[in-house]
């Protein structure tokens, strides 16, 4: 009942005053570089001690607009995420170190006065190419995105533990704003906030150190830099709008 009364809002915020910035038929090309931080799942941080880390990734994504506010879409990218194992950790920098740019400045401050948030046992490396599939909500300027993605290994390394990189699927949701295909300005830029997961293994290890080891997945949280640019217009049934 609540994702019901959730979704209607949303539907009635985007179509609103029936105003929309996309003509039904319009394709349109995204470049999305993303950066932000992944959350390893719990049996990495307990059985490894891995810790959270970077999340990467950048897209060329194809949204094909079915109706002025609803669009199918599909891509391709380069994805991957970079941790640390660790041995210990000073909790009471661990916050600082979880805040992207701001936080690694001043950890890193911090370490070379001596007061290291974290005691760096070896790191993990994964990169994949990704997939992504899925629609997309637009209004005048806000727009809404999810689907899933197929990943394929690409390359990993780590120092410490042995671990094989497996194809995976995952999710995305995306909330954000669009500027393209308003009138007179058919591209455009845009920012995105995504939350992206896995849905099976990302990878698994050689030789687990805990017997109950139960899955090597990641959550992450991103932000994207988006840029659109408006291909062609191609309505189903021929008529140009």
């Amino acid at each position: 009942m609540k994702r019901t009364f959730l979704l209607l809002i949303v539907v009635l915020a985007l179509t609103a005053g029936n105003v929309y910035a996309h003509d039904a038929g319009d394709l349109m090309l995204g470049i999305e570089p993303q950066i932000g931080i992944a959350l390893p799942s719990v049996s990495l941080m307990s059985d490894y001690s891995m810790f959270p880390g970077i999340d990467f990734s950048l897209r060329m994504a194809f949204d094909y607009y079915l109706t002025d506010f609803l669009a199918l879409g599909t891509g391709i990218g380069y994805s991957g995420n970079f941790h640390f194992f660790v041995n210990d950790v000073n909790t009471e920098m661990i916050a600082l170190f979880m805040v992207p740019v701001i936080g690694w400045l001043i950890a890193g401050i911090a370490a070379d006065s001596g007061a290291s948030p974290v005691d760096i046992n070896g790191y993990y490396f994964a990169s994949y190419v990704t997939v992504p599939f899925g629609i997309r909500f637009s209004g005048r300027v806000f727009t809404l995105g999810a689907g899933g993605t197929a990943n394929f290994p690409v390359y990993g390394s780590n120092d410490v533990y042995e671990f094989k990189l497996l194809p995976y699927l995952g999710w995305y949701g995306d909330i954000g704003f669009d500027l393209s295909g308003r009138k007179g300005r058919k591209n455009g830029f845009g920012m995105l906030f995504r939350l992206n997961g896995s849905i099976t293994k990302t990878a698994e290890p050689v030789t687990p150190p805990s017997e109950y080891f139960v899955s090597c997945g990641f959550f992450s949280t991103s932000l994207i830099l988006k840029a659109n640019i408006e291909l062609a217009n191609l309505p189903i049934g021929g008529k140009k709008q």
